[in-house]
């Protein structure tokens, strides 16, 4: 019998929760899963820092096609696509099936147009406390693509999870912390 999706994303989690393996391969190894189950060019996860109307996202983890515009420690700032961030931060589901052609995207229409850029995404917002803190982004890259009910539903799951995966992870850091700090 094959193992699901949700029972290989959870054997991460609890991989990572028993030391097994450490953060940065747990978050590899999502992306990866992922990746091949939406059958995409890419998936990455971004993180979000700052605060509204001034927030920048850092590609954390990706895996698939690399891109100038798509690798580790890239960031894009809010005010090069305010509607795409509030519309994700609004909606939790930014789904894009031509990225040439969606007006959210005008100003930075020229960083899909080059050698690797998207051409489709399917993009789940990460929050924690009804904050943004990040987005993971599926993504088609050389053709444009339309984006299955099951799969958009699949992608708000997958996010949903790993926000509470992020938020233990960051309770946790933060009370080792205060230990450290002889709080």
């Amino acid at each position: 019998m094959a193992v699901s999706i949700q029972q290989q994303v959870r054997l991460v989690g609890s991989q990572y929760a028993d030391g097994a393996i450490t953060h940065e391969e747990a978050r590899h190894r999502l992306v990866t899963l992922l990746k091949e189950h939406f059958d995409c060019s890419r998936v990455s996860y971004w993180s979000f820092s700052g605060e509204p109307g001034e927030r920048v996202m850092e590609c954390v983890v990706i895996s698939g096609v690399q891109a100038e515009s798509h690798r580790v420690g890239k960031r894009f700032n809010e005010a090069d696509a305010p509607e795409y961030i509030a519309s994700l931060a609004r909606r939790t589901m930014y789904v894009c099936e031509d990225t040439l052609a969606d007006p959210n995207f005008a100003a930075v229409r020229e960083r899909f147009m080059q050698r690797g850029g998207s051409r489709a995404l399917l993009d789940a917002a990460l929050s924690a406390n009804g904050k943004l803190i990040g987005v993971l982004c599926c993504e088609q890259v050389g053709a444009t693509r339309q984006w299955t009910r099951p799969e958009i539903v699949a992608a708000m799951k997958f996010a949903t999870g790993i926000s509470m995966y992020i938020a233990r992870v960051n309770a946790e850091a933060t009370r080792l912390e205060s230990v450290d700090q002889g709080e």
